[in-house]
């Protein structure tokens, strides 16, 4: 297991092919907890479209 700290997610973790973290956001009065799962492997069925994702916001982040 391997673990890594991120500004967002806290400890993400790496078990059984995953990376993991949790967080929370609060909105008013609600409290929503967001929950990372990704495919560390990176042969999942979604793998692609994720990867595609990412480049998508990068390139934005980089244009704007």
């Amino acid at each position: 297991m391997s673990e890594l700290s991120s500004d967002l997610f806290g400890r993400i973790k790496y078990e059984q092919g995953f990376w993991r973290g949790a967080t929370s956001i609060q909105i008013f009065t609600e409290v929503q907890i967001i929950i990372l799962s990704v495919d560390g492997r990176e042969v999942g069925e979604g793998v692609k479209i994720e990867n595609e994702v990412v480049e998508e916001v990068w390139y934005q982040d980089i244009v704007l």
